[in-house]
């Protein structure tokens, strides 16, 4: 696996250097992929020997949410929620699944519950995507306030994080949110 991590920032980075080239371009995109055959590979057989470890759960579902194979990852988060020390991050994954699954309801209920356990100086990107995710499904609610709520929470901690002050002044002209 370190050695296919090298080849494609090695391409990746070749790329960079020249943008002119097709086949320069092409190169990383295909070690991308087999990087994340391989990873999905290797840690499928790494579960079946260590069934118990959640860590390797939640990295193959990573993987499987990079496929966008909601309900595969799904169920690997379901059986990770069970290491406490993940628990946060596992549940912001979730919802982050259930959104994509069209699953909405379960998705607020997975950013709610990982709320109290996340806090947005050990954990920054986990806080502010739990955050926006509630933000943009109380928007879809026409929850304009606990929307707000929302994306001040995120706005104390990152100013400039994605749409957010632009949505949250929407919110407050009294426009409604999309």
């Amino acid at each position: 696996l370190d050695k296919l991590r090298n080849e494609s920032d090695e391409a990746a980075a070749t790329a960079r250097a020249n943008p002119d080239n097709e086949e320069a371009q092409k190169k990383p995109k295909e070690l991308a992929g087999k990087l994340l055959k391989t990873e999905i590979h290797v840690f499928t057989e790494r579960i079946t020997r260590h069934a118990q470890d959640c860590r390797l759960k939640c990295e193959l579902a990573k993987r499987h949410m990079k496929l966008q194979k909601w309900q595969d990852a799904i169920m690997l988060l379901q059986q990770a929620l069970a290491d406490s020390r993940i628990e946060a991050e596992v549940l912001v994954m979730m919802g982050e699944c259930f959104i994509n699954d069209k699953k909405l309801p379960l998705a607020k209920r997975q950013f709610e519950k990982a709320l109290p356990k996340l806090n947005s100086h050990d954990n920054p990107d986990m806080y502010k995507t739990a955050h926006y995710a509630l933000g943009r499904l109380a928007e879809k609610d026409g929850n304009r306030e606990v929307a707000e709520q929302h994306y001040g929470d995120i706005l104390t901690v990152d100013y400039g994080y994605k749409d957010v002050l632009k949505r949250l002044e929407k919110l407050q002209s009294g426009e409604r949110g999309s």
